[in-house]
């Protein structure tokens, strides 16, 4: 069962860190605010990672790969 969580950590958040921490939000304090309603917590639970599967494929906040920070771009003025 472990596992299955770790791997919706993933799925939810993305596949960066900042989505990782999200999606550990996601997954284990929602459910926590929602224990009150025991008989209907997995129902929104799973609810809820369909509509950000359908919503969002990539996850919540996901990876942006080859982009290169402006902070290490090195501008070239050539003189004219």
């Amino acid at each position: 069962m472990q596992s299955v969580l770790f791997f919706s950590i993933v799925i939810v958040g993305g596949s960066s860190v900042p989505g990782v921490l999200l999606g550990v939000f996601v997954m284990f304090v929602l459910p926590e605010v929602f224990r009150e309603f025991a008989t209907w917590r997995f129902f929104i639970f799973g609810f809820a990672m369909i509509a950000a599967m359908i919503l969002r494929p990539r996850g919540i906040w996901p990876a942006t790969f080859g982009k290169i920070p402006k902070f290490l771009i090195k501008e070239n003025s050539h003189g004219a």
